[in-house]
């Protein structure tokens, strides 16, 4: 999750929406799912295999985001 601040100061945490591999460009994940968890790997132009791994308590369905300056 990342923190964000709406416009009244309140501090609100959400899901990223993205995240920048150290792999170099990736391809699709490979993801394992547990009951609370979900664990994707993914292969880089470098060579290299990166894991991420993600609560699985997020809503799922389409997200939406506000853009901030």
């Amino acid at each position: 999750y990342i923190t964000i601040i709406d416009d009244n100061g309140q501090e609100i945490h959400v899901p990223a929406s993205g995240k920048k591999s150290k792999e170099g460009i990736i391809k699709t994940p490979g993801i394992v799912k547990t009951e609370d968890r979900e664990f994707k790997y993914v292969s880089g132009s470098s060579g290299g295999i990166e894991m991420t791994v993600e609560s699985r308590s997020a809503r799922p369905g389409r997200q939406s985001w506000i853009q901030y300056r």
